[in-house]
C-alpha cells in the first residue's frame, strides 16, 4: 500500500539497531503504534519495518536503490538507544544522517517522477503554526553526553524526543507495556506514550496534506497554539495587580508578595552551543543570561534565574521534571550556531506540564542583528502568552546597552569568566571588560561587570582589599552614571559599603534604590541580607535571604550564605542541614565544604570538621581562609605537627601573593598562639579585611570572647545604633 500522499513510497520509517530488538522492544511498539493509529486516523498508514532479517537491510549490507526509496517517507522514527548514536553503524549513517540530508534539501527524493512531484523540508509549519520536525525521535534510554551532543549537531538543534524510558535507581532501560507507571520515576505509562506518537505523526501528516502546508523557513513569525489563546484576560489582569501590589506596598508586604508563583512563570533554559569547534560557549551562555534578562523585563512574568538552570546544562532533565523543580509553567530551550559573523539561534517555547510548543522561531542572521533577535524572542514569548506589555516594557525590552556588537561579545566573555568565581578566570574577565570598554566607552555593563570582579576578588581574599573594592566602587558609579536604572550596580555598591567602608547606612539606601530600579533584583536581597547579620537582626536577614532563594531556589552562593547566617546566629544544627542541601546541589562546592567544617567546628565535631575542611581544600586549592581553617581543625584534633606545616605553607604563600590578615589568626589562633592572633586581627582591621564586621559571631574566635584586646577590636567594627 503506498503513502498517503503521492510518491512517497511510505508513511513512516522506522530505524533502529538491531540489538535493540533481541528482546522483541521495537516489534511491540511498531504493533502498539500501529493499532493505535487505527484509532488516531481515519486513513490506513503504511509503516516500513525491518522486522524480516531477509529484507536485505541488515547492518552487513551495503545501501542500494532498495533503501533510497525506503527512505521516502513521510515521517521518519529513529529509536534513540544508548547504541544509535554509532558513527559507524548502518542505522545511523545511512538511514537518520541520510534521512536528515534529504529532508533539509527538500528536494525530490528521486529523478524521473516528473515536475509536479511534491517534497517537504524537515521542518514543517503545522495548521496551527506550530513548527515540527519529520523525524519524530522515540528515545529508549537516557543518554550520554556525548551522545546527546552528537545528536544535536546533525539535527542542528535541541533534540526533542517522546520517552520510553524506565528510571529508578541504577536503572535506564525501555519502558515496557507491563511496567507500573508508579515504579517508575518517570512516571510515564507505556500506553499514553503510544498515543503521544501517534497523535504527533496526526499532526503531521495532516499537516502535510495541507496543499497549503510549507516548509518552515527561517524568520517566519509563529502563532501561539488555540490553547494559549484561551488564557483567560482576569488572569492576566490579576497578574499585573500582583505586581503593582509587590512594588508599591513594598516593604510592608514584601515578603508576602515576592514569593508568590506567577501563572506566567518561565525557565530558559542554556541554549546549547552547536558551533563546529564548540569554541562559542561565552556566546550561548551570554545569550541565554541576555534572555533571561530581557523576559524579566516583563511584569506579568516570573522568570528563573540563570543560576537556577544553569545546573540543566550538564544535567538535562525532561521537561516535566524541570518544569517542577523551578516551578515554571514554560519551558525556553534553543540553540546557538556560528560560523565568523553569522548566527544561526533555533528557539522554541513549551509549556512544561503538557510538552506542548508553543511558538518556535529559527534566525538566519549577522551578528549585527543579535539586539533585535533577542527583543524578537521577548515579544514573540509575550504575545504567544498573551502578555499586553506597557510601553515602559517595550522600551525596555528595545534598549540597548551598546551599538557595537565587539564590545558586546568582549563583554559576554568576560561575564562567561567572572560566572567561573576563580582568581584566574576572574582576572582574566577584567582584561575582556577593559578591552569592551576601549571599544565602547559608553558601555554601561562592561563598567558593572568591572565592579562586580574586582568585588569578587575583594571579597574572597584575593587581592588586597585597598586595591580592590575602591576600584570596584569607582566602575559601580561609573556604571549609574551611563545608567541610573542599573539595579545590580547599586547592588554591588550594597556589597562594597557592607564589607569595605562598613558604612552600613550607605548600603541600606542602596538597597532601596536596587529594589526601586528592580523589585526582583535578587543579588539586592542576598547581599541585604549581610547588612542585616551586621547588625544582628538575624530573624531579618533570614528571610531576606529566602526572598532571594524564592527566585535563585539551587543558587549555591546564596544557600551556602544562609548557612553561614545560621552559623553566625548559633543555630549551627540548620546551619548545617542548609550547608548539607547545598553539597546534594553539587558536591564539589569548596564554600560550601569549607562552612560546614566550621558548623561542626563549633559543635566540637573535629572528625566530620576535618572531612569537610579537607574536601574543601582540594576543591579550592588556592583560598586562604580554606587553608587556614583546616589548619585550625588539624591543630584542635591534636595534629599539631600538621597545623605546623599548613601555618608554614600560608606564610609562604603570604610572600607571593595576598594572604589576608584574619586567615593568618585564624591557624594562629589553632595553635594557641593567641598573643599573635590578636596582632593578626588588628592588622586586618586596619587592612579593612571584608569579614571583620561579623568578627564577632565567628566561632572560630569563641575562645576570645573574654580577652579584653579582642572586645576593643570588636568595637572598631560594630554597627553604630541610631
Amino acid at each position: 500500500m503506498p503513502s498517503l500522499i503521492r510518491t512517497f513510497e511510505y508513511d513512516i520509517f522506522i530505524s533502529y539497531r538491531h540489538n535493540d530488538n533481541l528482546d522483541g522492544w521495537v516489534t511491540d511498539f511498531v504493533q502498539n503504534l500501529e493499532r493505535e493509529l487505527r484509532g488516531t486516523l481515519k486513513e490506513s498508514v503504511t509503516i516500513y519495518f525491518d522486522k524480516n532479517q531477509h529484507d536485505g537491510l541488515l547492518e552487513t549490507h551495503n545501501v542500494d536503490k532498495s533503501l533510497e526509496g525506503k527512505l521516502k517517507c513521510l515521517i521518519f522514527i529513529p529509536i534513540i538507544s544508548q547504541t544509535y548514536c554509532d558513527t559507524k553503524s548502518f542505522a545511523w549513517q545511512n538511514e537518520f544522517v541520510a534521512f536528515n540530508k534529504m529532508a533539509i534539501e527538500a528536494a525530490p527524493f528521486s529523478s524521473g517522477e516528473g515536475k509536479g512531484m511534491r517534497s517537504f523540508g524537515r521542518d514543517i509549519k503545522l495548521s496551527n503554526g506550530n513548527v515540527a520536525s519529520r523525524i519524530l525521535p522515540v528515545k529508549i534510554h537516557d543518554l550520554d553526553m556525548e551522545d546527546k551532543t552528537l545528536l544535536e549537531s546533525e539535527l542542528g538543534g535541541v533534540l526533542r524526543a517522546i520517552e520510553f524510558i524506565y528510571k529508578e535507581a541504577g536503572v535506564n532501560r525501555p519502558l515496557k507495556s507491563t511496567d507500573n507507571k508508579n515504579e517508575n520515576q518517570n512516571k510515564t505509562d507505556y500506553r499514553n506514550q503510544v498515543n503521544k506518537v501517534a497523535n504527533a505523526i496526526k499532526e503531521i501528516i495532516t499537516s502535510l496534506k495541507n496543499p497549503g502546508a510549507q516548509p518552515a523557513r527561517a524568520g517566519t513569525n509563529h502563532q501561539p497554539t488555540a490553547k494559549a489563546k484561551r488564557k483567560p484576560l482576569i488572569a492576566i489582569l490579576s497578574l499585573i495587580f500582583l505586581t503593582i501590589a509587590g512594588v508599591f506596598l513594598y516593604p510592608k508586604i514584601r515578603k508576602e508578595t515576592l514569593p508568590i508563583t506567577l501563572e506566567k512563570s518561565i525557565a530558559v533554559l542554556p541554549f546549547t552551543d552547536m558551533s563546529q569547534n564548540k569554541d562559542q560557549e561565552f556566546f550561548s551562555d551570554g545569550l541565554t543570561e541576555d534572555i533571561i534578562t530581557q523576559l524579566a523585563k516583563i511584569k506579568a512574568f516570573k522568570v528563573t534565574s540563570r543560576t537556577s538552570v544553569m545546573q540543566y546544562k550538564r544535567n538535562p532533565k525532561p521537561l516535566k521534571e524541570i518544569g517542577n523543580e523551578l516551578g515554571a509553567s514554560f519551558i525556553l530551550e534553543g540553540s546557538v550556531q556560528r560560523s565568523g559573523n553569522q548566527v544561526r539561534i533555533n528557539a522554541q517555547l513549551i509549556e512544561s506540564s503538557t510538552d506542548e510548543h508553543l511558538w518556535a522561531e529559527s534566525y538566519d542572521r549577522s551578528i549585527e542583528d543579535i539586539f533585535a533577535i533577542q527583543s524578537d524572542i521577548a515579544n514573540q514569548i509575550a504575545n504567544a502568552l498573551q502578555a499586553k506589555l506597557s510601553t515602559d516594557e517595550q522600551q525596555q525590552i528595545e534598549k540597548k546597552y551598546t551599538k557595537n556588537t565587539e564590545a558586546y561579545q568582549l563583554c559576554l566573555m568576560g561575564r562567561y569568566y567572572w560566572n567561573q568565581r576563580l582568581e584566574g578566570p576572574v582576572k582574566k574577565g577584567i582584561e575582556y571588560f577593559k578591552q569592551a570598554i576601549e571599544k565602547d566607552p559608553t558601555y554601561a555593563l562592561a563598567y558593572l561587570g568591572l565592579g562586580d570582579s574586582y568585588l569578587m576578588l575583594g571579597v574572597h581574599g584575593f587581592m588586597k582589599p585597598e586595591d580592590c573594592f575602591p576600584r570596584a566602587k569607582g566602575y559601580a558609579e561609573k556604571a549609574l552614571q551611563l545608567d541610573q536604572s542599573l539595579a545590580e550596580a547599586y547592588a554591588t555598591l550594597i556589597d562594597i559599603n557592607t564589607h569595605y567602608y562598613w558604612d552600613f547606612e550607605a548600603a541600606e539606601k542602596f538597597f532601596q534604590k536596587a529594589i526601586e530600579a528592580d523589585p526582583f533584583c535578587v543579588h539586592a536581597y542576598h547581599w541585604h541580607a549581610e547588612v542585616l547579620i551586621a547588625d544582628k537582626q538575624f530573624e531579618k536577614a533570614f528571610e531576606e535571604s529566602q526572598v532571594a532563594l524564592t527566585y535563585e531556589p539551587y543558587s549555591l552562593i546564596i544557600n551556602s550564605q544562609l548557612g553561614k547566617h545560621y552559623i553566625y546566629a548559633g543555630h549551627y544544627d540548620k546551619a548545617i542541614r542548609q550547608l548539607r542541601k547545598v553539597i546534594d546541589f553539587d558536591s564539589t562546592f569548596a564554600i560550601a565544604h569549607r562552612e560546614l567544617g566550621i558548623a561542626y567546628l563549633a559543635m566540637k565535631d573535629y572528625n566530620n570538621a576535618l572531612s569537610h575542611l579537607r574536601k574543601a581544600n582540594n576543591f579550592a586549592t588556592e583560598k586562604a581562609n580554606i587553608l587556614a581553617a583546616l589548619g585550625y581543625a588539624e591543630a584542635k584534633a591534636g595534629k599539631r605537627e600538621v597545623a605546623l606545616r599548613i601555618e608554614q605553607e600560608l606564610l609562604q604563600m603570604a610572600k607571593v601573593r595576598y594572604v589576608p590578615a584574619d586567615d593568618l589568626a585564624v591557624i594562629s589562633l589553632g595553635l594557641e598562639k593567641k598573643d599573635q592572633a590578636l596582632q593578626y586581627l588588628d592588622l586586618a582591621i586596619r587592612d579593612r579585611c571584608p569579614w571583620m564586621p561579623f568578627l564577632g559571631m565567628d566561632p572560630i574566635f569563641n575562645s576570645l570572647k573574654e580577652n579584653s584586646k579582642f572586645q576593643a577590636l570588636l568595637q572598631k567594627v560594630s554597627v553604630p545604633k541610631n
